[in-house]
């Protein structure tokens, strides 16, 4: 067992490579896009060859990861986070972040890999998913599932950065990001920086079990093309392409 006693923030300037999106705009993004990412899976430079019942004492605890030789498959992780976020009304300031694309509020989730359409409370009765499938995390890449906090109180944006391949084939990039405004509590924005197949086997949407909502984008359909910007306004329970009104740009990350 591996224990780990302190999150560190890495400066941008010792970490970041750039790429070419598949996007028709020939976007240019890093390879971690936060400006200063908090790992919570992986690492920002290389993941390292032995990833196990690892532990994070300061501000989340990881369960049940698993390794083979070259690729990690982690379950759920627990993150505790500066201000509530609210979906549907229900609010949580602990949030479980899965590297299969899922975030859930409040209780854990389930480590169900294989996505379905929404809504699906099993798996979190409060869920976002900005890209629910079987992701992984390849060792030795600067893969991982990562966070940053931009701003200050009361408008603040918290934004999770998932950078992973697919378990069925490696060679997959999965890069996007899921961000919430404290000032716009009923808001969540999804940005795809590179999707190698446009999310053709996964999910996109919200849930909240209590109130009985949930809105869907997507299922199995290629339609999360790199480049694509999707934000959920959960008081009316819609979504639009694009960025919410009065913002321009993900929170926190180098091409903000």
């Amino acid at each position: 067992m591996n224990v780990v006693t302190q999150i560190s923030t890495v400066p941008a300037s010792s970490i970041y490579v750039t790429y070419t999106t598949t996007s028709s705009a020939s976007l240019v993004r890093p390879a971690v896009a936060l400006r200063s990412p908090t790992v919570i899976a992986g690492n920002t430079v290389s993941v390292a060859s032995q990833v196990e019942d690892a532990k994070y004492t300061v501000s989340f605890a990881l369960h049940m990861m698993s390794r083979t030789a070259t690729k990690i498959r982690t379950k759920y992780i627990q993150v505790v986070i500066p201000f509530a976020l609210t979906v549907y009304g229900v609010a949580s300031s602990t949030v479980t972040v899965s590297s299969n694309g899922v975030l859930g509020l409040g209780t854990p989730l389930t480590t169900d890999y294989n996505n379905s359409p929404l809504p699906q409370y099993a798996i979190n009765g409060v869920g976002i998913f900005p890209c629910w499938d079987d992701l992984l995390i390849s060792v030795g890449t600067p893969q991982g599932v990562f966070y940053g906090v931009d701003g200050t109180a009361p408008n603040r944006a918290i934004t999770f950065e998932w950078y992973t391949s697919h378990y069925g084939n490696a060679t997959f990039y999965y890069h996007f990001l899921a961000s919430f405004w404290e000032n716009m509590p009923n808001v969540t924005t999804f940005d795809y920086l590179n999707m190698s197949d446009s999310g053709v086997s996964a999910t996109t949407g919200i849930e909240a079990q209590g109130p009985a909502k949930y809105a869907q984008y997507s299922n199995n359909q290629a339609v999360l093309t790199s480049g694509k910007i999707i934000s959920f306004n959960n008081s009316q329970n819609i979504f639009t392409v694009g960025y919410p009104p009065g913002i321009t740009a993900m929170p926190g990350t180098l091409y903000s």
